[in-house]
């Protein structure tokens, strides 16, 4: 793996640390950095970008790409995901409802649970 500047990185790179660190925030998950791919070969997510813990690259995340890490996310932040309606949604304990929706494929809903547990991060003090 190889560290790289913020100013080499394309903008959906950028867009993609961005989210998956805001998530990670609503996770408690605040000791990841993001490595642009993962080498080791007993890592899940070989090959792939992702957010890594330390130096241990078998600890790895990433929601996005990993449908295992996206459920585990959903779940853990209690989201409600309706297929019907295309659409993630979280509850606040203010009362806030938050939602995201989704088009026809199953990238843009990969990209609506990162975009929803963001947004939960973002409103974290």
């Amino acid at each position: 793996m190889t560290a790289r500047k913020i100013q080499d990185l394309s903008p959906a790179q950028v867009e993609e640390i961005e989210l998956l660190t805001l998530a990670a925030k609503a996770m408690g998950m605040t000791d990841l950095t993001w490595v642009a791919r993962v080498d080791d070969y007993d890592s899940p997510h070989r090959y792939m970008s992702a957010m890594q813990r330390g130096s241990d690259t078998c600890a790895t995340w990433n929601p996005r790409l990993d449908y295992c890490d996206r459920y585990t996310l959903a779940r853990s932040l209690k989201m409600v995901v309706d297929f019907e309606q295309r659409c993630v949604s979280k509850r606040l304990p203010d009362g806030r409802l938050l939602q995201q929706f989704w088009g026809d494929s199953s990238e843009e809903e990969d990209m609506a649970c990162l975009r929803l547990a963001a947004e939960i991060g973002r409103q974290m003090p």
